[in-house]
């Protein structure tokens, strides 16, 4: 069974888009995306705009371009993250309840607001004991990402200590019913390297699906030009 892990990072430019499978990766297992659940409640662009009329409205300043008022979560889930304790079945509907509570905790303790979360069950790798075999024979990547409003009604940042990250990863473990990893390791952080090469390979998707779409539009306007002639 898999240890509990949340990791914090701010979030990226492409994060929405890849959550909610507009840029489709290329490790997405076959025949599993529609199972995948995503619950919106505000756009992070909406949210960046009320943080930023906040902030402006409290100091009299601008936020900065580079500031990073919004931070996305990701955290591993496996088999009891999906048990229903009353029914003792798994369903896909208990993994919801359960990142709700954890982002309803979080609000009651830290103050900061999940907006958005999305559960990834699409994504996975061959068999690393025998990468021959073809799918389903795969090691299932299940995972969850969590986007937080991380400002106070001031528009600034909401500052969290080291023993309230530590806490962080407590409450994630004992609401998904997964083992806790060892208090202060390095699983608890995500290392500068982690972020920059998530940041270089979702910015390379979304650069694909830009392209993919210039052609779109490419081919369309010879079709309009076609029927005009």
């Amino acid at each position: 069974m898999k240890k509990s892990s949340i990791h914090f990072r701010p979030v990226l430019s492409t994060s929405e888009a890849h959550n909610t499978r507009k840029i489709i990766p290329h490790y997405v297992l076959p025949n599993v995306k529609d199972k995948n659940v995503s619950k919106i409640f505000k756009s992070i662009a909406e949210v960046r705009k009320i943080v930023e009329h906040r902030y402006m409205t409290t100091t009299g300043q601008k936020m900065q371009a580079k500031s990073t008022p919004i931070k996305e979560a990701v955290i591993n889930l496996d088999a009891p993250s999906f048990l229903d304790n009353e029914s003792g079945k798994y369903t896909i509907e208990a993994c919801v309840r359960k990142l709700a509570t954890v982002a309803a905790k979080l609000k009651d303790i830290y103050d900061i607001e999940c907006f958005q979360f999305h559960l990834h069950l699409d994504e996975g790798k061959p068999n690393s004991a025998n990468p021959e075999i073809p799918p389903p024979f795969f090691e299932r990547n299940l995972h969850a990402h969590l986007i937080f409003n991380w400002t106070d009604i001031t528009g600034r940042s909401i500052k969290l200590n080291r023993k309230d990250m530590s806490d962080i990863q407590t409450i994630v473990a004992e609401v998904l019913g997964l083992e806790r990893g060892a208090v202060w390791s390095k699983a608890e952080r995500l290392e500068h390297g982690e972020f920059r090469a998530e940041k270089e390979r979702m910015e390379k998707e979304l650069q694909q699906l830009g392209e993919e779409l210039r052609l779109k539009k490419a081919k369309l306007a010879g079709l309009i030009n076609e029927s005009k002639s």
